[in-house]
Parts: C-alpha cells; structure tokens; sequence
C-alpha cells in the first residue's frame, strides 16, 4: 500500500471510481466473450480494462490487485495471440478474479485499506498462461506450439487425479456447490498417511479434527462414520475446505502432523462438481439488438466527454436552487407590490421587472438542468443482470436466455439505487421458480431454453420496469391452499378470492409455495419486502401471470424522488401533499354516508366498501370542521389494489412539488415521508400514502370481499378531473392538466379577443389564459370568475396555457366501458365533446383536448 497517507486519502475515491468502471467493463465484455467467443474486439477491450487497472493499483500500492490483474494480462495476450484457447474453466477462473475485485472495492469502501490473499487466482492464472494446467487450457492447433519439455504432475493437478466429486457424499457436496457459488475459494487437500501409520482410523479422525479448528471443512472422503472400519494399511483422506487466510499454511500445517507422508492441494470450480454427473455446463445468453453485439472490424464509436462529481457535492447544489427558487418568487411578489403602489410609469421599475424576468429565466433553467443531474441512464443497473443470471442458470441447472431492453431510459440517482435490491429479487425468483428445467420444457413442447425480458419504458409521468419469464406461471389454487395451510386466510376467505387476489398473496410474509428450503428460496421471504420498498418509493407492484405460460411482474415508479407531481390539500392550518399517482379520485359526501363496521368507519364509493381514515384524528391536527349540512371532502387513495378514503377540510392546488427530508434531528414521523417548501416560502408535509393505507387495511376482511367484476372495473379505470362552465359538468383526461391554480391577476393582452382573456404570471413565466367556456357554449368573457373559479394550465402548441372554469368539482375515476358516445346532436354542434357518462345525479360531457387545443390555436 501507500506509504503516504494523505496521497491514500485523495486519491482513493478516484481510484474506486476507476476500478468501478473497470470492473464492469470486465464482468460484461466476459459474458460476451462466454456467449460469442474470442472476438477481437472483446479480448482487446478486457487486456485494456486490466492494464488499467494494473497501473493504477501499482501507484495505490495495492500488490494483490496488481499481481492478479498482470495475470489476466497474460491470460489474454496468449488468447489475442491464438497461443491459448478459452474453454469453460477458464472462464470460471476469470470470472472468480472479477468477483475479487467486487469484494475489495466494497472493503475498501468500508475503509478496510488491506487487501484479501489473492489465494490460488495467481497460481491458477499462471497455469492457464503457460500451458501448465492440463485440461484447463486447450493450445489452438491452428498455431505451432513449442514441444513442452517433461515435467511432473503438479501438486494441483495430482489432487484433482487422486480424487473425484464421486468420492463424496451427494449432501456434502451441496455445501461445496452453495459455497463455490458464492464466489468463495475452494480447495481440495488430499492427505495421505504413512504405510506404518499405527490405527490409521484414529489418526485420520485426529487429522480432521485439527483441519476443522483451521479452516471450514465442506466434505470428507472416507466419511467419517465409516473411518473405524478401515483395517491397517495406507490411507488417503480427501477433505474439501474453504475460508482458510493461506493454502499454502495450512498445506504446511498439515504436513507437519504426525503420520503425514503428503499432502497435494488444488483449487476447485464449479465444473468439477458438476462432472460427478457428467452434466454438461448450462447455458447462459444475454440476447441484444445486432448494433448492440461487439464489432470485429474495430469500428470506432463517437466518445462523450464526462467529468466525475462527487454526489454531495451535486445534493447540496440541489439545495441552493431550491433556496434560489424561493427567492425568486419572493422577487416576483416584490415586485408585483410595487406595480400596484405605482400609479404611473417607471422607468426604475421598469428595469426592475426586466431584471426579476431575466432571473427568473436562469433559476428555471438551472433548476432544470441540476435537477437532470440526477438522471442517469437504467442501464448502470441494468448491466449488473447478465453476470447474475448466468450464475443462476449454473447454479439451478437451467438454460436461460436473458433479453434487455430499454436500457437508455433515465431514472433519478436515487431510484436506481433503491430499486436494485427489489429486481435482483424478482430477477432470482423468475430463474428459480419461473423456468421450468430443459427436460421439463422439452416434454412440454418448449424450447429447451427458457426466455427472461427485462424492459424499461416511460409511461406518462412514471418509469416502468417489466420483467417477464416464459416460464409455468403462478398457480392460484397453490396459493390458496399454502395460505390456508399457514393460516392467512381462512378457507371460506380463500374460496371467495378472485384469481388475482390469490396470486397477490404471495406478498404476505412468510408466503412461499417451494417445496423446500434452498440458498435461493422456500424460506417465504423476499416478496413482502420487495413490495415495502417499492411502496416507500411512492410505486406500485403488480402480477399478471397465465399458467403454463408465464408471469410478467410490473413495477411502476415516479421518474424522480426529487420532484413529484401532487395534490395539495389543506387541514386546519397545515398543507398536505399527497402524490398525484396515489390519487384516485375527489369526492363530497355527507356525513350520513359514513357507517360504523365492526368499530370501524366505512364509506361506499362507486359500489365498493372502503375504510375512511379521518385524518385530523391520524394526524392530531385540529380540523375547521364541516360544518352543519357542509360536504366532506374526501380523498380516495390507493396503493396496488387497496383504496382508502381520506377526509381533509379543503382542496388546495394540483402541481409539482421539490421532495426535501424532515432532517435527522425530526426523524422518521409516522404518515409522513418528507417535506416542500411553498412559493411564497411556507411549509408543507408530504403524507406517506403507503403506510396510511397499511395502517387502514390491517384487516383483510375488506380486500377479500371484492368482487370480480369490481376488480374488472378498476384495470379499466381511467382519471377525469370533473368541473362547471355554465351549470354544465364537463371532464377531461387528468394527464392533460399539468397544474390548477387559483385565478391570479389577469394582464391585458394587445391580441385579446373575446377568447382570450389576457395574461397571466405563473412564477417566471407570462401565460395567456382563454376562457373555456367561450370555445364550448360562445359565452360572454367578460366575467374573469369568482373564489370558486380555477385556472388549468395545459399544453398547447409548444408552451404553456390557461383555461378558466368555473370550479372543479372533484378528479373521478371512471371505467371506459361507462363511458357511452355522445349523441349527434351535442357532437355536431360541439365537436370537442366525444362522449358523456353519469356522475351520481348529474351528467358528465367528456372533452378531448386534442381538439380544444386545435380550436385554440385556430382562434390565436
């Protein structure tokens, strides 16, 4: 290591960068190598990642890692040279090296600066290199080799000759595949005693014994309950052992116990357990789009320049945008004070609104361009699944073909972090329980290879990640019967469950259908907790299975942790925001619609029972109260296919929030999951939608009650936001509605007409506002709206517009199969309108904004 401390502590993080990024370069460019062969383009950009490496580690100091990588060095100027040839064991020795350094770079994170005993790598590097290894590297015939001079049997070489995976137990051996799996190293001692050894049994129970106190033993060859047996004579004793600090120590300990002739060692792999079977390798293939796969011509590929940044660095830039954004607004109000106190022109504040107008430009950009920052393409998480299934595949005996698509698209920093854990979760149970075996698939008329796709896309506000097995599906009368069998549900319960909701019992804790317990499952973890942390992410979880064919897992998440789009109400005098895609639906109600069940409040929405929290109660905030005859306005929330309703005084606004932590001195607070600060630079609370849902559905009774055709319904559900113009309810889709505001002051506009009313300032931006009700029923627009009056802002053209309403009554989730065509008569008179459906009491006109929008730009 470095003896220079302080040149440790700069240069380190640069360092951990590098070898980061080496290491995966390594780790994809071998699964390419496993799956294409020796292209040279994939042999030239390994040899480059580990002379890099090399040199970097050598000025670190860091021998271990310098020594190995020379090795892979070696390894790979013989095969771009044609001198060697790669063949399945060499592969698993690279990819064991990888594995090292994965395992260093984390202990250097943890600022252990010591490096772990390389073990046998190097030795076995060595043999590949030179020849040596026999069996291991096979010369390409297609080049002269020299005549190799006679040697004699390596002491590796002669251990794996003297003793087979035959020679042990089938039971022993599964620790020696778990352990070899794990990436841990292996070694085989063969042990053999003198000739004259006195009760041979005894000392080779002693030998053991003393073996166990040095290092972990997997396995012994004779067992040892059939040591005692053994007449007087010669004996060899194999033991496989691992987590030993050096071979070549306890090798000498060994051979300094009494009656110890010889002892030869060696390094074992995968492989050689699996030949006790004679099972042929599995297979393993990433499939990618033909521009994707390595190019022999040596084609060159346009470089972006980059720089790297520490990620503290980039949060705390983060923070003073927001401060120069609330700052900014502040400067409007300001300013906005001043033009009302000025009764004539000004040329000084003249120059003061140009001056706020000009800041306001750069804080919207900077804030966008900080906030893109934090967007990093999925496929840094994306490329770590090819090496961990292919080691999957081995593991389970399976052939799996693994598709990756949408690896450009862009996911906040953060989220990659936090989703990692959950895929890799999904991931493992697609290959385990997913995939049938080759011979499985075969005799049921599918390829011998099973398929996995994992695929990531923009859906509107929210990234999608679907993964997908053509596998044998989840059966639904398995999980019923498992769940009564573990007593989550009873079997009246059970028998009442949809498919769907059955299947969705496998997020119960404790659940699981395998038959038994194995390194990657039967212990019934891992699913609850995967849907916990995606829940915690503001996302969504759901399953869509078929049997016999497959199951495709979706998972859908917010683009950013840092700014979320929200619905903000208001309770007593607190703000409360509540993440738009939580929100079902706004409702009034009366207090005579609330019924007690069972001590627990109940509401009825759209023919479905749902608990109602009463949140000034969960919250312990004084409430202003309904009021006598006063409508309760409700929010309907949900979280997968529970729905909860929620009573708060008053609505607020629609619009986009920046997500800021309650600080370590606040703590984790129940219902709550972080904060925002307001324009006008108050404070309001991000309410944890996930964990109020828990808390109101803790009884299942509820959820297990629905009906088919209720779930039916809400797959086929689609989002109105329902509001007055001229005493008529109208709805448009609520993904159109980018915010709504109260009116604010209306500027005249020199291009005013009786559709446009004028101007608005919307923070730094000057927006023209029309009034809605002149393009749908010619009225008068004279009239700019009262205290029940909104503002939506929507797309038109390529900027930002309002549209005046009278009020908005409540956002709706409608079925499409509720929703009928209008009659002709409305239609020919008003073509925006393409379809009608009941709300309660009243009738709903459906608008399109594709064809408000081209009737406003036909009028401007």
């Amino acid at each position: 290591m470095l003896h220079n401390d302080q040149l440790l502590s700069t240069y380190l993080n640069v360092y951990l960068d590098e070898l980061d990024e080496q290491v995966q370069v390594m780790d994809e460019q071998l699964l390419e190598l496993e799956q294409y062969g020796s292209q040279p383009v994939i042999l030239q950009t390994i040899f480059r990642a580990a002379h890099t490496l090399k040199g970097s580690s050598a000025v670190m100091g860091f021998d271990q890692i310098k020594n190995m990588t020379h090795m892979v060095e070696t390894v790979f100027d013989g095969l771009r040279s044609h001198r060697l040839r790669a063949n399945g064991r060499l592969m698993d020795t690279l990819f064991r090296c990888v594995d090292y350094l994965k395992r260093q770079r984390e202990r250097f994170l943890q600022g252990i600066h010591e490096e772990e005993q390389i073990g046998d790598l190097v030795v076995l590097l060595n043999a590949f290199a030179s020849g040596d290894e026999a069996g291991l590297i096979a010369p390409d015939p297609s080049v002269d080799q020299p005549q190799a001079k006679g040697k004699e049997q390596t002491s590796a070489d002669a251990a794996s000759a003297a003793m087979q995976a035959s020679d042990f137990q089938e039971g022993q051996l599964e620790d020696v595949r778990s352990e070899l799996t794990a990436g841990a190293n292996v070694h085989l001692f063969v042990i053999k005693l003198k000739d004259d050894t006195e009760l041979p049994a005894a000392r080779a129970l002693l030998i053991i014994g003393q073996l166990r106190e040095a290092a972990k033993v997997l396995a012994v060859s004779p067992d040892e309950a059939s040591l005692p047996a053994i007449e007087q004579g010669t004996m060899q004793i194999g033991c496989i052992v691992s987590e030993c600090e050096s071979v070549e120590t306890l090798k000498q300990f060994v051979l300094e116990m009494a009656d110890v002739e010889d002892v030869q060692c060696s390094g074992l792999s995968l492989n050689w357990v699996l030949d006790k079977d004679k099972q042929p390798l599995p297979i393993f293939e990433t499939s990618q789009q033909p521009e994707d796969r390595p190019r022999a011509d040596g084609g060159k590929f346009q470089a972006t320049q980059t720089v790297r940044v520490d990620v503290n660095r980039l949060e705390h830039l983060l923070n003073l945008v927001g401060e120069l954004v609330i700052g900014q607004t502040r400067l409007i109000d300001v300013n906005s004070r001043f033009r009302a106190l000025e009764q004539q022109d000004n040329g000084e504040l003249a120059l003061l609104e140009d001056v706020t107008g000009h800041i306001s430009r750069v804080v919207a950009e900077l804030q966008d361009g900080v906030m893109k920052t934090r967007m990093l393409p999925i496929e840094q998480l994306f490329n770590r699944f090819p090496r961990l299934v292919r080691d999957l595949a081995q593991q389970v005996g399976k052939e799996v073909d693994l598709v990756i698509e949408g690896k450009e698209t862009e996911l906040d920093r953060t989220l990659i972090e936090e989703i990692s854990d959950p895929l890799i979760h999904i991931l493992r149970n697609a290959v385990d329980h997913g995939l049938e075996l080759p011979d499985d698939r075969e005799s049921k008329g599918k390829p011998r290879k099973g398929r996995v796709v994992i695929r990531a896309s923009h859906e509107e506000n929210t990234i999608v990640i679907r993964v997908s097995d053509n596998g044998r599906g989840i059966h639904a009368n398995a999980i019923r019967s498992k769940a009564v069998q573990k007593r989550f549900v009873t079997e009246e319960q059970a028998e009442q469950m949809t498919d769907k909701e059955a299947i969705g019992l496998i997020f119960h804790s404790g659940m699981s259908t395998a038959e038994q317990v194995t390194d990657l499952s039967g212990r019934g973890v891992g699913m609850d907790i995967v849907k916990t942390r995606i829940e915690k992410l503001n996302g969504i979880i759901d399953i869509d299975t078929t049997e016999g064919d497959g199951t495709t897992i979706t998972v859908k998440l917010p683009l950013t942790l840092a700014i979320i789009r929200s619905l903000l109400v208001g309770l007593g005098d607190f703000v409360f925001a509540l993440p738009i895609v939580n929100v079902i639906e706004i409702s009034h109600m009366n207090e005579s619609d609330i019924k007690t069940i069972n001590s627990r409040e109940m509401c009825m929405v759209r023919g479905e029972l749902l608990p109602f929290v009463r949140m000034d109660r969960l919250l312990g905030v004084q409430s202003c109260g309904a009021g006598s005859g006063k409508k309760l306005f409700v929010v309907t929330v949900g979280i997968g296919e529970q729905r909860v309703c929620l009573l708060f005084d008053r609505s607020i606004a629609n619009q986009e929030i920046v997500v800021k932590s309650l600080g370590s001195y606040i703590g984790q607070v129940p219902c709550l999951s972080g904060s925002t600060i307001m324009g006008d630079g108050s404070i309001a609370l991000i309410l944890d939608i996930a964990a109020i849902v828990r808390r109101a559905t803790q009884s299942q009774q509820v959820a297990t009650n629905r009906s088919r055709s209720v779930q039916q319904s809400i797959r086929s559900e689609v989002k109105r936001i329902t509001f007055l113009l001229n005493g008529i309810h109208y709805g448009i889709d609520i993904q159109a509605v980018k915010e709504i505001v109260r009116v604010p002051d209306i500027m005249p506009s020199a291009q005013s007409d009786r559709y446009m009313l004028g101007l608005i300032q919307l923070r730094d931006q000057l927006l023209p506002i029309y009034h809605l009700g002149t393009f749908l029923a010619g009225a008068d627009n004279s009239e700019v709206g009262d205290d029940q009056s909104r503002v939506l802002i929507v797309d038109i053209g390529d900027r930002q517009s309002g549209l005046l309403v009278d009020e908005v009554v409540e956002v709706v989730a409608v079925t499409k199969e509720s929703i009928e065509q209008a009659p002709e008569e409305i239609t020919r008179k008003q073509r925006a309108i393409n379809g009608v459906y009941r709300m309660d009491e009243h009738l709903v006109y459906q608008l399109s904004m594709d064809v408000l929008k081209q009737m406003v730009i036909e009028r401007q």
